[in-house]
């Protein structure tokens, strides 16, 4: 089973782990792979990990607890931290969203996003998150309902150019996986490669290419090598350099983490509250709880496709965001 949690809610996963352990009891075997470490670490009778494709250590679960597990996997102590120091909500907003409404998807969401800050939107899968994300980057239309970037309203995908959305699946909605890394860098920043006659200068592009590998520790030899060559990790970081490479007032990350290590998870983490501190307005669309306490300063709820409630990140618990969310299942 590889992965066989990611899309499911946490109900849903309890039973899945309820059936595998009644399969296993039965005389099933598993093997059964996945990032989210507290279930390997439940589920498990043995523990393997494994790291730039070498088995590192293998041995009963018992042994392993996931500071251990995160330890092997990356070579280093992977620390969980909330943010700190963030800058207060002041003044205009960077972007405002009134009353935006598609039909039985989502209805009369209101929310601001302020430079420096991260605002995360939670619920249960297909209660409107997504799709909230998606009509604000002008993905897909709306019924109703306003957005404004610095005050003025925007109409159209092509007036939202200030606006980046990251994609939630980045090998089908996300990446050119037949192009080099170095063209997918520069596909949302294609004016700053072009040459005084307004030609796309190869040059330009591998520069910018090698500066977002350097800053965001992409792992290749060259850029000119095929995205689909790298790592889930890697690839993330490819597609995280394509959208802040043009650098963008606000940015949109929808599960940002989905199916990449726990070091290349710390590492979006920690870019993504760099991103907030640089002055950018962050919307983080999460399925997970310990993600959006990681790096949220406000935590939104979306119940059956509206914006319920809104908590400060600090006052929070995973438990209290699964009860929160369970809350739709009991109505």
């Amino acid at each position: 089973m590889d992965e066989p949690t990611a899309a499911l809610t946490q109900d849903e996963i309890d039973s899945l782990l309820a059936s595998v352990r009644t399969l296993a009891a039965g005389g099933v075997s598993f093997i059964f792979i996945s990032h989210k470490l507290r279930e390997v670490v439940d589920i498990a009778d043995d523990v393997s990990v494994i790291r730039d494709g070498k088995l590192i250590a293998t041995g009963p679960a018992s042994e392993f607890d996931t500071d251990k597990i995160s330890f092997l996997m990356t070579g280093n102590q992977v620390v969980n931290v909330r943010r700190t120091d963030v800058a207060q909500a002041t003044g205009e907003p960077t972007l405002r969203v009134s009353g935006l409404s598609l039909g039985e998807t989502f209805q009369q969401i209101d929310l601001d996003l302020y430079a420096g800050r991260i605002l995360g939107l939670s619920g249960l899968v297909g209660c409107g998150k997504i799709s909230i994300g998606l009509a604000i980057a002008g993905l897909i239309p709306t019924e109703s309902g306003t957005i404004a970037l610095h005050g003025k309203r925007v109409h159209s995908a092509r007036s939202r150019r200030d606006i980046q959305y990251l994609p939630d699946d980045r090998l089908t909605e996300g990446l050119y996986l037949d192009w080099s890394i170095a063209e997918n860098v520069v596909a949302s920043s294609l004016a700053e490669t072009r040459n005084p006659a307004h030609l796309l200068s190869t040059g330009r592009q591998q520069a910018l290419a090698e500066q977002w590998r350097s800053k965001l520790s992409i792992k290749t030899p060259t850029v000119e090598a095929p995205v689909s060559s790298l790592s889930g990790g890697n690839q993330q970081r490819v597609l995280l350099a394509r959208a802040l490479a043009p650098r963008p007032d606000v940015m949109i990350f929808n599960n940002p983490t989905v199916g990449v290590d726990v070091g290349s998870r710390a590492a979006i983490h920690d870019l993504i509250r760099t991103v907030a501190n640089e002055g950018t307005a962050v919307l983080l669309i999460s399925d997970e709880p310990a993600e959006l306490l990681a790096v949220s300063d406000d935590v939104g709820f979306v119940i059956s496709g509206r914006l319920t409630e809104t908590h400060a990140a600090d006052g929070l618990t995973e438990e209290r965001i699964i009860d929160i969310n369970q809350s739709e299942v009991a109505a």
